[in-house]
């Protein structure tokens, strides 16, 4: 039985000035990989929209690319904007719940089942977000990350560690479950 995969974007890499690249971050490219080895024959893999942190592209756009250079895959992928309907992005700061939101508008989110791929720190708020924006998310899948060469953009510094990643995780799920009560 064919599966629907969801991915939550895990920030750009910053290029040696700092300024955000065209590529996805570290982080952003285990889960990439990861969603790769588990999507087969039939599945569906959509790429959350989110941010350009000021560089040239967007996340899900950096993602689109890192997919599509390596190589041919059994799974078909789609991106807001290149596939996926039109998107515009209008350049403000997307958190999780902005990622849900804006998948939502070109992504009948509700005629599915999905699979969160997701970085291990960011899996419960995301879970909760996508949950509670009416996704029927029917597993998540954690990537645990491996710390890897690549700078990052100055605004996810906490990648770096993992204790700051989680803390930083904790706080947000608090607001974000505020927020949106």
């Amino acid at each position: 039985m064919a599966r629907d995969f969801i991915v939550v974007p895990e920030a750009l890499e910053a290029g040696g000035d700092g300024r955000p690249t065209d590529r996805p971050s570290f982080a952003y490219r285990q889960v990439l990989d990861h969603v790769a080895r588990l999507a087969g024959a039939g599945d569906r893999v959509f790429l959350a929209p989110a941010n350009s942190m000021g560089g040239p592209t967007t996340e899900e756009l950096a993602a689109w690319a890192y997919l599509a250079n390596r190589g041919p895959h059994a799974f078909a992928f789609f991106c807001p904007g290149v596939n996926l309907g039109d998107y515009r992005h209008d350049g403000s700061y997307v958190d999780t719940w902005g990622n849900a939101a804006r998948l939502a508008r070109v992504l009948d989110h509700r005629a599915a089942e999905f699979d969160l791929v997701v970085a291990a720190p960011h899996a419960r708020r995301a879970a909760w977000c996508f949950r509670r924006f009416g996704y029927r998310i029917r597993k998540v899948h954690p990537v645990s990350l491996e710390m890897r060469p690549g700078r990052l953009v100055a605004r996810h510094f906490y990648y770096r560690h993992p204790w700051l990643h989680r803390l930083y995780e904790a706080l947000a799920l608090i607001r974000d479950r505020w927020r949106h009560r």
